[in-house]
């Protein structure tokens, strides 16, 4: 199996630089028995495993029994934006956490966007665990909490971390609130973002337009789907 980790400058990836829209999804068709859905701590001497998973759409819906978390948007779902969580259970852990990964499998055909990559984000939850987990409809605030939290890491996600392991490396909020959970729970948000490139020189308009007009072009073959990717299922 692939392991995907992508080492990007701050200047792409901080707050200032992500885009407020996205123009696809990721971890599509995802759920339990693909792949992993690990924290790692402590360099690999502890793996945890997410005791739940899911998402929660724009509408503030979530089914409890589906533990696929797609983020981002899907042009072909009925409710097109989703916000994703993992939750992992501490009770087990009784040493300090010095370093800490998110380690999340995305299925073939995980990644569908017009673009060639996207800004995945993880970061605290505001929501109880216990509510985060129990499903509902109407709760736009549960999806908007799960991309609003404080920022533990970011990375890059595309096509070629389809049927892969995409690894977060997560910073020292994100070890401080792990310390602070030992004993109990805790959920991890996750959030999608188009990346903002650098602002091209005025002589090169013209090629970028050009270039962005092939890409979607050829994006469109690839992205239109008749399956649900909201579910582990390919139907």
């Amino acid at each position: 199996m692939k392991i995907w980790s992508v080492a990007v400058g701050v200047s792409i990836l901080s707050a200032s630089a992500l885009a407020t829209t996205v123009s696809g999804y990721d971890f599509g068709f995802s759920g339990s028995g693909d792949g992993l859905q690990e924290l790692i701590l402590n360099g690999g001497t502890i793996t945890l495993n997410a005791t739940d998973s899911g998402w929660w759409d724009n509408t503030g819906f979530n089914d409890n029994t589906n533990t696929n978390y797609i983020v981002g948007f899907c042009s072909v779902c009925s409710n097109p934006y989703f916000n994703n969580f993992f939750v992992f259970s501490l009770a087990s852990v009784d040493v300090p956490i010095t370093s800490a990964t998110l380690s999340v499998f995305n299925p073939s055909s995980g990644y569908s966007s017009p673009l060639p990559t996207e800004v995945f984000q993880v970061g605290s939850v505001s929501t109880p665990i216990a509510i985060l987990t129990a499903g509902g409809t109407g709760q736009v605030g549960i999806y908007n909490a799960l991309a609003s939290g404080t920022v533990y890491g970011t990375t890059l996600v595309s096509a070629a971390t389809d049927n892969a392991q995409v690894t977060i490396p997560l910073d020292a909020a994100a070890i401080a609130a792990l310390n602070g959970a030992e004993g109990g729970a805790i959920a991890f948000g996750g959030t999608l973002f188009d990346a903002v490139p650098a602002a091209p020189e005025p002589s090169t308009f013209g090629l970028a337009g050009v270039g962005a007009i092939i890409l979607l072009w050829r994006a469109r073959g690839r992205t239109q789907i008749s399956k649900d990717p909201r579910s582990r299922a390919q139907i």
